[in-house]
């Protein structure tokens, strides 16, 4: 700690820290408790490994592709007890590798008490969610900024190994391929086609190895519809309105919803590209970081299914817009986020329109991710933008 800085600042930093590291240390402790989808990955691949299909459907069931539980199959080998911590402990290392990554290539991070509360508690503690859940999302988003990072370092092959291998866990993921064609300053379609045709390759590698457990992957992956704070996503919002409308289970008898949520997906898909492309046109070096910041957020409006640790992948998009804000934008975001704590209808409200607040409530960090979306548009739309880490800009440029 900076022996200078006046002593409340030191032990709110001191303060945030030892938060931050209770709550690592509490799922630690409470292994009955917590790292609930480690226990599903671990009893899956034990269902595996005896022949069974791990694919219930229902409950905290198997829904990721079979050739993972070779990977998870390896845990179910250990005790659970020496399995859970080492998972935890392979995920804290991840956590670690993301903060270098993040820190090297990206934003430069300090330890100030206002930079470890972001991260403890933004999109709803996204971190937390992870851990808590012994989600294999770390995991994911290591492998994504090392992407990420290689990709701002002209480093293509690794790029498109990275965006390969994550994309196996959840295939969402294959979405970041497109920043080939986009974050260089010549599009690289070779290694865009390289990347897809990996994708599928691997992917194929199912159905020579497992054919009956993907035909199971697939009938439970089509059924799964999941809503609420754990997974604020954008089809999730969509059925979650159609049953505030129609009632309870409405969605499920019609297919509108699913077609809603595509023109939505669309429509965001389009205006992103829209707007890197006009961007690209408007600066002889196209910004790489800024676009692929803005290419996380397009994804998270853009998928079916976003979970409550998935953003994760938007936390330092999102700290850099905040640090690209000047103060004039600040001040009337600060006051209208007050506002908005002011007004909002508890759900114990008398109010008639409380199922509403409610539902908003829900899906506050999707709200969020919009918000920050139509940021960085405003950003990307500036000529001026600064590749890396300039001073933000000017009230006059902002004007």
């Amino acid at each position: 700690m900076d022996l200078q800085k006046p002593v409340h600042i030191k032990l709110l930093q001191a303060s945030a820290l030892l938060a931050a590291f209770g709550l690592m240390a509490l799922i630690a402790i409470r292994r009955s408790s917590y790292q609930w989808d480690f226990h599903m990955f671990y009893g899956s691949a034990t269902d595996f490994l005896q022949g069974t299909s791990p694919y219930y459907g229902k409950g905290l069931s198997f829904y990721h592709p079979p050739l993972t539980l070779y990977l998870y199959g390896l845990f179910a080998q250990l005790p659970l007890a020496l399995a859970y911590e080492l998972w935890l402990a392979l995920k804290i290392a991840a956590l670690g590798g993301l903060f270098l990554i993040w820190n090297h290539h990206f934003l430069k991070l300090d330890l100030a008490w206002t930079t470890v509360v972001y991260f403890i508690l933004a999109y709803n503690g996204a971190i937390y969610a992870d851990l808590v859940s012994g989600n294999v999302s770390l995991f994911e988003q290591l492998g994504l900024w090392i992407g990420f990072a290689a990709l701002l370092q002209r480093r293509y092959a690794l790029f498109s190994l990275c965006i390969i291998l994550v994309a196996q866990f959840k295939l969402t993921p294959i979405f970041f391929s497109v920043l080939l064609l986009l974050a260089p300053k010549r599009p690289q379609w070779q290694w865009f086609a390289v990347c897809a045709v990996g994708f599928v390759a691997v992917f194929l590698l199912n159905l020579l190895f497992q054919p009956a457990l993907l035909k199971d992957f697939f009938t439970v992956a089509a059924a799964l519809d999941e809503r609420g704070a754990h997974s604020p996503g954008t089809l999730a919002f969509v059925r979650d309105v159609f049953d505030r409308i129609g009632g309870p289970s409405f969605s499920e008898g019609t297919r509108a919803d699913e077609a809603i949520f595509a023109i939505a997906a669309l429509a965001v898909g389009v205006f992103s590209l829209a707007v890197v492309v006009q961007h690209r046109r408007a600066n002889a070096e196209p910004d790489s970081k800024l676009i692929v910041y803005f290419a996380c957020l397009a994804y998270a409006l853009a998928v079916p299914r976003m979970k409550s640790y998935s953003y994760i992948l938007l936390l330092i998009p999102t700290l850099a817009l905040i640090r690209l804000l000047s103060k004039r934008t600040l001040v009337p975001a600060a006051s209208a986020a007050l506002a908005v704590l002011v007004v909002f209808p508890l759900g114990s409200s008398l109010l008639p329109f409380r199922s509403l607040s409610q539902l908003l409530y829900e899906y506050m960090s999707l709200a969020a991710a919009l918000a920050a979306w139509v940021g960085f548009h405003q950003v990307l739309k500036r000529k001026d933008t600064a590749n890396g880490e300039r001073a933000p800009p000017t009230d006059r440029q902002l004007a």
